[in-house]
């Protein structure tokens, strides 16, 4: 019952219980898999199998299997050494350092032009 990241099309997914709608539905909308399979088991109980539980089995066997290819799975520390991927890691690292630096800059440099028009204005 783990968060997982929003993938951008809907599909079956490879970490199912059953047959990976309901952890499909869960990556695509960005939410947890507990709330999609809590939700379905209510509504399938109150309204009787037929409305969703058909839909379920009709999804299982409409929907395509998510692709083997997964994003972390295609990083360097996963599939390498263990010192690659301390040196992998230590460069995204220093990326996103370098972006969070110019963006602390700019909005720094902003909010200091502020203080000073602020402070020049009441003296």
């Amino acid at each position: 019952m783990a968060y997982c990241e929003r993938t951008a099309r809907l599909y079956r997914s490879r970490r199912a219980m059953i047959f990976g709608v309901c952890q499909g539905i869960a990556d695509w909308r960005g939410i947890n898999v507990g709330y999609v399979r809590l939700a379905l088991i209510v509504l399938t109980v109150f309204t009787g199998f037929f409305p969703f539980g058909l839909l379920y089995l009709l999804a299982a066997f409409f929907l395509p299997l998510e692709p083997a290819f997964n994003k972390r799975e295609n990083r360097s520390w996963y599939r390498s050494g263990v010192r690659r991927g301390f040196d992998d890691l230590r460069q995204e690292f220093d990326d996103l350092s370098a972006r969070f630096n110019r963006m602390d800059g700019r909005s720094y440099s902003r909010e200091r032009d502020w203080d000073d028009r602020f402070k020049d204005n009441r003296a």
